[in-house]
């Protein structure tokens, strides 16, 4: 195919929010969205968004993309019930305060726990410019 040339990865600097494409073009984050979409490729660690730039050659963006998992079980102590999670495949965790896990009295306080967990997750995710994609069980 000719003029055709392979999607190349654009240079991503959070702090100035632009994206700059291997011919010198630089977007701002409104100049990005304004560039066509030409698709996105999606796995594990990262969505990349493709878009063609003002010179003809395709060039795309990565968000990473961390994995977070949410376990509701009985307390070990025999009453309530406590809520795991899980990031980005790293060990699990009791939901609560510095090292101290939150028992919750009845199931539906946990399942309100991991509801609050996740608006926290969901502003983080934000925060660091990041995708959330959520899971449930162990």
């Amino acid at each position: 195919m000719s003029g055709w040339s392979p999607p190349r990865v654009a240079r991503h600097d959070p702090e100035r929010v632009h994206v700059t494409c291997a011919c010198g073009a630089t977007y701002s984050l409104d100049g990005w969205r304004a560039l066509r979409v030409v698709g996105e490729h999606v796995d594990a660690e990262a969505r990349l968004e493709l878009r063609d730039c003002a010179c003809g050659s395709t060039f795309g963006v990565a968000t990473p993309r961390v994995r977070v998992v949410y376990s509701v079980e009985p307390s070990p102590r025999g009453k309530g019930w406590v809520v795991w999670r899980r990031a980005g495949g790293g060990d699990w965790r009791a939901v609560g305060v510095g090292a101290r896990a939150t028992v919750c009295i009845t199931r539906q306080g946990a399942e309100a726990l991991v509801e609050r967990s996740r608006i926290n997750d969901r502003g983080a995710a934000t925060l660091l410019g990041v995708e959330l994609v959520e899971g449930v069980g162990r």
